[in-house]
């Protein structure tokens, strides 16, 4: 789940060290986006550019290039929101915010063993601003800081974050100064500060917990910081840094989890909601959905997710999340049987629109599946108690991907009626039935509504009564 997607050791430091890249702030228009620059002394390398369209699946895409003779090099792409990108080469890795229509120019060298970067540019003072944060201040504290965290008592913390917190303000005031940030990017920037400092914080709790402190609580002062309502305003997602905020903030500050784990995950979603702007809710919440859909928790979850399709602003999240909501969901009671157009032995097209009005008892099968046939051998009882019944239907299906075999085998050629095949729609009959093993059965009511999407086997001798059941009830035709 969530909580166990975060690594503490790799939170802070976003700038070189970038957790996820995140696609944010939705707009309608998508323009070309350049990065180009040069590789002082770096000929012929391969530079690639790496970001991830939709951070919860972990699949990142990648756009590669090659230095020139000079190494020189540029790439161009389409973008419809604020970015955060990796420029990545020589085992070397520049955290880039983007806009559409951004243009970055990228100069960068070795300097005492370490890679330097000038970036300028279109759009590019935020870029510039965290890398030269970054080389001034984060660089050298990264494996300070993770031992400080393992070994530091709260109070040794504390004064150390304090003292890291001035030294870094006054880091952030000359490079601010020296990229002549306008006035709404500097306001923005000042209060990633207390984002910064409030995730030194998050992570050394999130520690605590990790390794079984109980008796760890949140200082007064730190939760001042933490909790201003100021950090949740900012909503400024492009940033990995605010990102890992949201995410430690969630699972620190949020809910309690519960030995449910639907109902933890019902509680953060509401947390989400009560507290996160659009921006950041699009996101956490995507995030959220989808481990829940993985987790088994559709079903707990099911208004969350449909009220997320009304208000997330990210058209690739949501596509994300109705393509694994079709997977997972499952047919209940009282829903619509999905219908497809099947074929018989003759080329014949059918569906279950002509048996409206009659039960159906859908039987799933193939012939290379032995339990399917040894159910057919065994249905005889069940077939001659409905003989010249016509209010119950029996209805075989193959999902057999030889056609022809089917078509001759001795059960499809058995004297009964009814035997279909899924043709091209077999993967789409699959997967709306969720039939990932065979036999399967299932009643469909005179309505065309799903009755058990798991019924019993033909021989199962508590069939009949419920075959009688459904039977029995009144046919309303549909306007």
């Amino acid at each position: 789940m969530l909580i166990q997607a975060i690594h503490p050791k790799k939170l802070l430091f976003a700038g070189l060290l970038s957790l996820s890249s995140l696609l944010v702030n939705a707009q309608t228009d998508i323009q070309l986006s350049v990065i180009s620059g040069q590789l002082s002394n770096t000929p012929n390398t391969e530079v690639k550019l790496v970001y991830n369209k939709v951070p919860f699946l972990n699949r990142p895409l990648e756009m590669r290039t090659t230095t020139d003779s000079a190494g020189n090099f540029t790439l161009k792409f389409p973008i419809d929101r604020a970015w955060s990108l990796d420029l990545q080469h020589s085992q070397s890795n520049l955290n880039l915010i983007m806009h559409p229509g951004d243009s970055f120019y990228v100069q960068a060298k070795v300097n005492e063993g370490n890679w330097d970067y000038a970036v300028s540019g279109k759009g590019s003072a935020e870029t510039a601003l965290n890398f030269a944060n970054y080389r001034d201040f984060d660089r050298d504290k990264l494996n300070e800081f993770s031992i400080l965290v393992k070994t530091a008592d709260l109070l040794g913390y504390s004064n150390s974050i304090k003292t890291w917190m001035n030294d870094y303000s006054k880091v952030f005031a000359k490079n601010a100064k020296a990229l002549k940030l306008d006035k709404s990017l500097k306001k923005q920037m000042e209060a990633m500060l207390r984002i910064k400092e409030a995730n030194y914080y998050l992570i050394y709790a999130k520690y605590r917990k990790d390794i079984g402190d109980s008796l760890f609580s949140f200082p007064k002062t730190w939760l001042e910081v933490i909790e201003d309502p100021n950090n949740l305003k900012l909503d400024h997602v492009a940033s990995p840094e605010y990102q890992n905020f949201l995410l430690l903030h969630l699972t620190l500050v949020g809910p309690e989890l519960k030995n449910d784990g639907c109902a933890s995950l019902k509680n953060f979603l509401h947390f989400s909601d009560s507290l996160y702007q659009i921006n950041s809710r699009t996101e956490i919440n995507a995030r959220l959905i989808y481990e829940g859909m993985q987790s088994g928790c559709y079903a707990s979850i099911k208004d969350d997710y449909n009220a997320y399709m009304d208000y997330g602003n990210e058209q690739e999240y949501k596509m994300v999340l109705r393509q694994k909501a079709s997977e997972v969901a499952e047919l209940a009671p009282g829903d619509l049987a999905p219908d497809f157009t099947f074929m018989d032995v003759n080329g014949k097209e059918h569906s279950f629109k002509e048996f409206r009005g009659k039960v159906i008892y859908l039987d799933f099968w193939a012939t290379w599946c032995g339990p399917c046939i040894r159910s057919m051998q065994a249905s005889g009882p069940l077939k001659e108690a409905y003989k010249g019944n016509d209010s119950v239907v029996f209805v075989y299906l193959s999902t057999d991907r030889d056609v022809a075999k089917w078509k001759g085998h001795y059960i499809t050629n058995g004297g009964d009626p009814n035997h279909w095949h899924v043709g091209n729609s077999g993967q789409s009959v699959s997967m709306a039935y969720k039939v990932f093993s065979i036999p399967r059965y299932v009643i469909i009511d005179k309505q065309g509504k799903i009755v058990d999407p798991n019924a019993p086997r033909p021989y199962d001798p508590s069939l009949p009564a419920i075959l009688d059941r459904v039977a029995a009830q009144p046919y309303t035709p549909e306007n």
